[in-house]
């Protein structure tokens, strides 16, 4: 989990897309000049185009395990300048075991 938010504030897309586990389709329909499996562009245009939002982790309010491979972690986030992200605005993301290594299922927080 800190690994993928410690590589979206440093904006390090190769990273991220191998810590991402989830659904590229989303970012695909919104993207379609890039190619489909350029996921690196994908999540950098997510992030920087099409609403998703450049943050760091400011406090792991609860963790969940559901099983040996997969976890369930409420964050609070804030910007890089060190405000808060929506108020604090609690986000729930889960963490799963997929071929042999965790991943990080949903994306960067989203503000239309």
């Amino acid at each position: 989990m800190n690994q993928y938010f410690d590589a979206l504030s440093k904006q390090d897309y190769d990273t991220m897309v191998k810590l991402y586990g989830g659904d590229y389709e989303s970012l695909i329909g919104n993207n379609p000049s890039v190619a489909k499996d350029d996921y690196k562009k994908l999540l950098e245009n997510y992030c920087t185009i099409n609403g998703g939002n450049i943050v760091k982790i400011d406090t792991i309010i609860e963790k969940t395990k559901i099983s040996d491979e997969e976890y369930v972690y409420v964050l609070s986030f804030k910007y890089l300048d060190d405000t808060s992200f929506e108020n604090g605005k609690q986000i729930e993301y889960t963490v799963k075991k997929i071929d042999d290594s965790f991943k990080v299922m949903g994306l960067p927080p989203y503000i239309p």
